[in-house]
């Protein structure tokens, strides 16, 4: 692959799977899809915590033990330094079903991450992130699944019970 034009858009395609692939994992409390978007030695600022990745997923999960969450994407710019390093922000609605003493109630975080990507081998991954936090707001929850969707089968779930691992067997 001669031309630099189509490499970039591989390069991006990459990156914004990378993307994807770190939103998943989170959701779902898919350790190794969180894994497969960052570097080993990667860090993460994340508000709350900083370090290395490990420490994030043990951390975030601990965090959104009883959470459900969602973690949407929206426009990203990514930047090239060089042909192994990209610099990327992406902004993010992150929806939190939260338990608290006052029932549950829904934070809804937006913000941006803005990550320093590596190309090594072929493959793009997180080398550093931060997470911003520019606007959030927390109200009460006011869903009632057991009126509404008393029988729901396919209501998200972390890992292994969501649908998304006997559907698409991923």
């Amino acid at each position: 692959m001669t031309d630099p034009a189509f490499r970039r858009l591989i390069d991006k395609d990459a990156i914004c799977d990378c993307l994807m692939r770190y939103a998943r994992g989170v959701d779902r409390h898919d350790a190794e899809t969180i894994r497969s978007a960052y570097w080993p030695d990667a860090e993460d600022d994340h508000i709350l915590y900083v370090g290395d990745i490990e420490g994030f997923i043990a951390f975030s999960f601990d965090f959104t033990m009883d959470m459900p969450t969602q973690h949407l994407l929206g426009q990203m710019l990514i930047e090239f330094e060089s042909d192994t390093i990209a610099l990327a922000e992406t902004y993010h609605i992150a929806s939190h079903d939260m338990p608290t003493m006052a029932g549950r109630q829904t934070l809804v975080m937006k913000g941006r991450y803005l990550d320093r990507f590596e190309k090594r081998g072929d493959e793009w991954r997180i080398a550093h992130r931060t997470l911003t936090c520019d606007l959030f707001s927390v109200e009460s929850a006011t869903a009632d699944w057991a009126a509404l969707f008393p029988d729901i089968r396919t209501r998200g779930a972390h890992m292994p019970d969501d649908p998304l691992y006997s559907i698409l067997k991923v």
